[in-house]
């Protein structure tokens, strides 16, 4: 149709989204939940340069309270979700289908852990999963990573630019550790 604009995906978008156990403590001024639960989340992500799109989503921080609300959630779990990401960088475009994930001590206090697990289809070919914490404050993170049936095909932008070779086919697969963000940073697998 003349004059007709294509629709633009949105970055992130929320079916079903169920909260428990909510209380706001006016003394400490936290607002609290024992669990937030979605029933299916999209994802359309790009990196552009050194910015991630879904950033833009993140509102520019206000002025400072002197007694800022401090949030706590239990539990965030994800029953359903699809991720889109390309990297126009590199060209490596990435879809996972089928995820699942559940966060364990959401706060506001980035300082404290956070436990997660994460499971996902690829939809080139192959799962993952991984399990760990992580400190958002400091950026350290330990997990535990698997992964089976990976298509290698999708990593050949990302491979040209390194070495002359052209993965036209292949699968990988992978179980190890990463710890990052501490001294002893290291990926094991």
């Amino acid at each position: 149709q003349a004059g007709a604009t294509a629709q633009k995906q949105p970055a992130l978008t929320l079916t079903n989204l169920q909260v428990a156990g909510v209380r706001f403590e006016s003394v400490a001024n936290t607002l609290a939940a024992d669990t937030v639960r979605v029933a299916k989340l999209g994802v359309d992500a790009t990196m552009d340069g050194n910015r991630l799109s879904l950033l833009n989503l993140v509102p520019a921080s206000g002025p400072k309270s002197d007694k800022p609300v401090s949030v706590v959630v239990k539990s965030v779990e994800l029953a359903d979700g699809g991720v889109t990401f390309a990297d126009r960088g590199t060209g490596v475009a990435l879809a996972l289908e089928r995820v699942t994930a559940q966060l364990n001590g959401v706060s506001s206090d980035t300082s404290q852990p956070l436990a997660f697990q994460l499971s996902a289809g690829v939809k080139s070919g192959g799962q993952i999963g991984v399990r760990g914490s992580a400190v958002p404050a400091n950026g350290t993170l330990q997990a535990r990573v698997e992964a089976t049936a990976l298509a290698l095909a999708p990593l050949q932008p990302l491979t040209a630019r390194y070495a002359s070779v052209k993965l036209a086919g292949g699968e990988a697969a992978l179980a190890g550790t990463l710890n990052a963000g501490a001294k002893n940073a290291k990926l094991s697998f």
